[in-house]
């Protein structure tokens, strides 16, 4: 906590294949968190914040259940959308979508939606040479 200072925004990192645990130990575990955050420095509640949910590949544990039970709970709670983001170090699931969501928080301003255009179709054959059979 002693280098919070130095930090634009906050990332709460939590466990969510909890197994048998309730959904609501899971957003009592999260708000545990950031009011020790808070508690520590005041400046920390001024903060953005977000939540990454750990171990999403865990589905025989209700992960994704607890995952989206945990956005409607903050939401409900805070009144704003806090960004919950699941993730998986085993399969590398949802790492791009952090670090579009951390960059969010940061630069809000900065980030454009991306448009992708359609791509051309490639030509595979030659103009001028015979393809197939002669």
């Amino acid at each position: 906590l002693r280098h919070t200072y130095r930090s634009r925004a906050l990332a709460i990192v939590i466990d969510v294949a909890r197994g048998d645990r309730s959904a609501q130990e899971t957003l009592d575990e999260v708000e545990m968190l950031r009011e020790e955050a808070v508690k520590f420095d005041p400046l920390n509640g001024q903060k953005p914040w977000m939540v990454v949910g750990t171990k999403c590949d865990s589905l025989h544990r209700d992960a994704l259940y607890h995952l989206d039970s945990l956005h409607f709970r903050l939401r409900a709670r805070h009144g704003i959308d806090v960004p919950v983001v699941g993730t998986s170090a085993r399969f590398g699931l949802g790492l791009t979508r952090l670090v579009r969501t951390i960059r969010q928080l940061i630069f809000p301003d900065l980030l454009e939606p991306r448009r992708r255009l359609p791509a051309e179709r490639m030509v595979l054959q030659l103009p001028g040479v015979l393809h197939g059979r002669f």
